[in-house]
C-alpha cells in the first residue's frame, strides 16, 4: 500500500514566523538596530515558546538578527550589495600578506 501526499508540505510554524519577521525587516517595519518583539510578547500573541525560540534562531543563522543576552533580539545592518567585493578584497590582502610572510621566513633561514 502506498501513501499519497496531496499538496505542498506545510511549512513548520517557526519557519513561517521567521519569514513573517524577515518580511517585516525587508519592508522597513524594523530597521537596523531596532529591537524585535520579545519571545514572551510573541508567545502572548499565540506563538509557542519553542516556535519563537526556533524562529529567532533561524533569523540569527540567516544573519538578519542578533540576540543579546538579557536584552532581546535586534535587527542587524544589511551587508549591502558590495559585501562580496569587500570580502574578495580582504581575501586578496590576506593572501598577499601570507606570501610576504613566507618570503621573509624563507629569507631568514
Amino acid at each position: 500500500m502506498t501513501t499519497r501526499h496531496h499538496g505542498p508540505v506545510p511549512q513548520p510554524a517557526y519557519e513561517a514566523l521567521a519569514e513573517q519577521i524577515a518580511q517585516q525587516i525587508r519592508a522597513g517595519a524594523y530597521r537596523p538596530g531596532d529591537r524585535l518583539p520579545s519571545q514572551s510578547q510573541l508567545t502572548r500573541e499565540g506563538h509557542g515558546k519553542q516556535v519563537t525560540q526556533d524562529a529567532y534562531g533561524l533569523l540569527i543563522q540567516r544573519g538578519l538578527v542578533e540576540g543579546r543576552r538579557g536584552a532581546g533580539y535586534y535587527v542587524l545592518p544589511s551587508p549591502g550589495p558590495d559585501w562580496m567585493a569587500r570580502i574578495a578584497t580582504l581575501e586578496a590582502a590576506v593572501l598577499d600578506l601570507e606570501e610576504r610572510l613566507a618570503a621573509l621566513e624563507q629569507r631568514d633561514r
